[in-house]
């Protein structure tokens, strides 16, 4: 037999954590080699969200089995509604893209879509469901083919505002954005199957919309797509953006705001407001299949780009940099986090786009050597965002240092630097996982090296 189960834990502001034991979401699940074959269902925990409950605990969503379920957790770490909770609707297929926001009176409102119809659940801070029973929640469109990636946001009225990817069109395209609201007693306010918000004929991709009320009763979308491309994914794609007001009326341009420049290769976008109708946003930049950059935008409520043409370079190339989240900073700026392949990164943004981090991974980029892993010669490439004092050395891996490669002053830019396998004392170094460090004011960037036998 095996088992899975799902936890939680809080943490302060230091890390320590702050309930004597992890809590447990959900009673774990048991079953055997055979019931775990019995495809499409299986009983581990899926697609967990988490969202804030008012008295410093959370509120969680997920997919077990065949049912979405939810849970209280308190500030002290008790599970409020049973040891599995609270069983608020039936994905639609095995597999179900979800999320989750509070709602203005202490409890929280559920959306989760499968293959063919998306639905939402509103809950209340004892467990009770507010739209239906857990048969005959809120349908948000008709049902159809392929519709994914759910985002919500809260509308000004105790509802919210839901955008997704859908097919219903046609197959020949991987899909359009399409956006419904729906009011705090649980009804459908916008046209049956919701707004077109992105639908250019000719798109090769609409992927991940990400959505952020506007502070009006609507929402700011934002997503990438490649309709200038005839490539499948990111490649020749840029980011969108569109406002919608409380009406389900469009406030930009047709299709969207081009936020990212000129066709190029983006994913992962993210977004936050900025307090007055507009939003900043972040994605992933690929340089290559393997090493990417953090860039950020800001567009004002008008839909007017304010940080250029293309945003701005948050974070330099980096293997693995991708997955940007923003958050505002209440001030007309945002906390923009990232992971890479050995770390999670942050950075702070001002209002104009000004960085505001004192120890920023991106004031000067991160290392990328190329190739890796290598039996000789490896190059480092390394972005530069201001110039200034640096110093380049690589370490093994318990961190003593192993060759000095450079000390000086750098000027902003892309610069490459040699290291040849190879000692302070010229002797060739053992096979193995080496680390290169730039050291610069005010950052460290750090990239993994394997060299060969």
């Amino acid at each position: 037999m095996s088992y899975y189960g799902l936890y939680a834990q809080r943490f302060d502001t230091t890390g320590t954590p702050q309930w004597a034991s992890d809590v447990i979401v959900s009673d774990r699940f048991e079953f055997s080699e055979h019931e775990c074959d019995a495809f499409p269902f299986s009983p581990f925990p899926k697609n967990p969200v988490l969202v804030p409950a008012p008295d410093g605990g959370a509120f969680v969503a997920w997919q077990p089995d065949v049912v979405v379920r939810a849970q209280r957790i308190t500030a002290t770490g008790e599970a409020a509604w049973g040891s599995r909770g609270r069983t608020i609707g039936f994905p639609p297929q095995s597999r179900t893209w979800m999320n989750a926001v509070p709602d203005d009176s202490g409890g929280m409102i559920v959306v989760w879509s499968g293959y063919d119809s998306t639905f939402a659940q509103h809950i209340d801070a004892d467990g009770t469901l507010l739209w239906g029973d857990s048969t005959s929640a809120v349908a948000i469109g008709p049902a159809m083919n392929e519709l994914k990636q759910p985002t919500v946001a809260q509308d000004d009225s105790g509802g919210v505002i839901v955008a997704w990817t859908d097919h219903r069109n046609s197959f020949a395209f991987p899909g359009n954005i399409y956006a419904q609201r729906i009011d705090a007693l649980g009804r459908v306010r916008w046209a049956a199957g919701g707004i077109t918000v992105g639908a250019s004929p000719q798109a090769w991709s609409y992927l991940n919309p990400v959505i952020v009320a506007d502070g009006h009763g609507g929402a700011v979308i934002a997503w990438s797509d490649s309709r200038f491309s005839s490539r499948y994914r990111q490649y020749g794609s840029q980011v969108y953006g569109q406002r919608i007001s409380r009406t389900g009326a469009a406030l930009w341009a047709a299709d969207g705001v081009v936020l990212s420049g000129a066709p190029d290769s983006v994913s992962d976008c993210a977004i936050g407001t900025d307090g007055r109708g507009g939003a900043i946003l972040a994605w992933t930049r690929w340089v290559d299949d393997y090493a990417q950059q953090i860039w950020a935008q800001h567009i004002d409520s008008g839909g007017a780009p304010d940080w250029g043409e293309s945003g701005r370079m948050v974070a330099g190339t980096a293997p693995m940099r991708r997955f940007p989240q923003v958050i505002s900073d209440g001030q007309g700026g945002a906390i923009i986090a990232w992971q890479t392949s050995a770390s999670i990164e942050a950075q702070h943004i001002g209002s104009t786009g000004e960085d505001l981090t004192e120890d920023s991974p991106g004031a000067v980029g991160s290392l990328v050597a190329m190739p890796n892993p290598t039996r000789d010669n490896t190059m480092l490439r390394l972005a530069i965002l201001r110039s200034g004092h640096a110093t380049v050395t690589i370490h093994d891996l318990v961190g003593r240092r192993v060759r000095a490669l450079f000390e000086g002053d750098l000027e902003a830019g892309e610069r490459w630097i040699v290291w040849d396998g190879r000692d302070d004392s010229g002797n060739r170094v053992r096979p193995g996982v080496y680390f290169a460090r730039v050291m610069h004011p005010g950052t460290r960037a750090i990239g993994r090296i394997v060299l060969l036998p």
